[in-house]
C-alpha cells in the first residue's frame, strides 16, 4: 500500500480494471505532495509498469482504473480515474 491507497485488480471480459481505494488516504507530514500527485503518479505507475511487460505480446489489454472509497471531501479525486490501452495495439499508436 502506497500511501495507504488500496490497489485491486479484476479482469472480467477482455478488460482489466484496477481500483484504486483512497478511503484510508493519508499522506505522511514530511512528504510535500497533494492527493492528486499521489494519485497521478500511482496511475502513472500502473499504466507504464504492465506497458513494459505486456509489450511483446500480440494481443492489446484494456485498462480501466476507477478510483474508490472517496467521500465528499474526496468527490473531486474520481475524475482522476482513466481508461487506457497496453500491448500490441498501445505500440502501434
Amino acid at each position: 500500500m502506497l500511501y495507504n491507497v488500496g490497489i485491486s485488480g479484476e479482469m472480467t471480459e477482455g478488460v482489466l480494471t484496477l481500483r484504486l481505494d483512497v478511503a484510508q488516504l493519508a499522506t505522511p507530514p514530511e512528504m510535500d505532495l497533494t492527493t492528486r500527485h499521489i494519485l497521478n503518479l500511482s496511475i502513472i505507475a500502473l499504466r507504464k509498469t504492465p506497458d513494459e511487460y505486456q509489450r511483446p505480446l500480440t494481443q492489446s489489454l484494456p485498462v480501466v482504473v476507477i478510483i474508490d472509497g472517496s467521500d465528499e471531501a474526496k468527490a473531486s479525486l474520481r475524475g482522476l480515474g482513466s481508461k487506457f490501452v497496453i500491448g500490441a495495439e498501445a505500440a502501434a499508436n
